[in-house]
């Protein structure tokens, strides 16, 4: 039972920071040095981070790992305050993240033709 809050927590925590500093999970992974499909996993609390990944992921995010696991509260502050100027947008940039590489990309072929059809 404690590991699943801490899983759910670690997901969470990941997912908030990442989006905090304006980062998509391919640039997460990056400095990660790992696979957009290992953030998504992470993120989604398929699966929790192995020790090492842990110990990245706190140095990335520039805090403790106590923090990053729950057991801290983390401070966030973002210079990005135009990041989700209302919940709309931040739930479609989620569920469009959660999406595979592949499928991203239709859907961005998809909207580019919306907005060609409707007029610029």
């Amino acid at each position: 039972m404690y590991l699943l809050f801490m899983n759910k927590e670690i997901g969470y925590t990941v997912r908030k920071l990442r989006k905090a500093h304006g980062w998509t999970q391919v640039e997460l992974a990056q400095k990660l040095k790992a696979s957009q499909k290992v953030v998504t996993t992470y993120e989604n609390n398929q699966r929790t981070p192995t020790l090492e990944n842990l110990k990245k992921l706190a140095a990335i995010f520039d805090i403790t790992l106590d923090e990053l696991v729950g057991m801290k509260d983390v401070q966030i502050v973002t210079e990005q305050p135009h990041m989700h100027r209302n919940s709309r947008v931040a739930r479609v940039q989620d569920l469009y993240e959660r999406l595979p590489p592949l499928e991203q990309r239709s859907i961005l072929k998809q909207i580019k033709a919306l907005v060609d059809t409707n007029g610029k």
